[in-house]
């Protein structure tokens, strides 16, 4: 007999993490297209980018205003009251286009009580920043990829089979 609820373990607990994040999702989107939140957008004619969810992680991708911030904290904030899944701010934070006053930077940062980042290095194992030189930012893939294929036995495997592989890998 279960006592204590679901655990982070317990078989359940990514279904039901996807069936929460799906609602936060949903409450951005609505926001978006109601024109509440204001967001990023890719190009002129291109798609709005609000935001990107993956397992436990979020981003959120907004016009650098001090009311579209109190908006989004509102939206966290009925995530949380909903979900009870309550967001860690201290292993958050910010980064900040080129464009952007130091003054708002710094009200803005208040106002989510993150620290503003000049790199935000690497996400998922990939740079979040990519520059002129994408060879090199990939190049560290290829090398990984080079060194499992070299431990495999090359003769146990058919040509298909090393693909299949590879495909699995990569």
């Amino acid at each position: 007999m279960p006592s204590r609820g679901i655990r982070q373990g317990d078989p359940l607990y990514p279904y039901l993490f996807l069936f929460v994040s799906e609602a936060l999702s949903c409450l951005i989107q609505k926001s978006v297209i109601i024109n509440h939140l204001q967001c990023i957008k890719i190009s002129n004619p291109g798609p709005v980018l609000s935001h990107l969810l993956f397992a436990d992680d979020s981003l959120f991708f907004l016009k650098a205003f001090q009311l579209n911030c109190q908006k989004i904290m509102r939206l966290l904030h009925a995530y949380y009251t909903a979900s009870g899944q309550s967001i860690n701010f201290n292993k958050s934070n910010i980064y900040f286009g080129q464009n952007v006053p130091v003054v708002l930077k710094h009200n803005i940062c208040n106002t989510f009580g993150m620290d503003a980042v000049t790199d935000p290095s690497k996400y998922l194992g990939l740079p979040t920043i990519w520059g002129i030189a994408k060879t090199e930012a990939l190049a560290y893939i290829k090398e990984r990829i080079k060194k499992k294929i070299g431990s495999w036995k090359h003769n146990m495997l058919s040509q298909a089979g090393q693909e299949v592989l590879i495909k699995a890998v990569a």
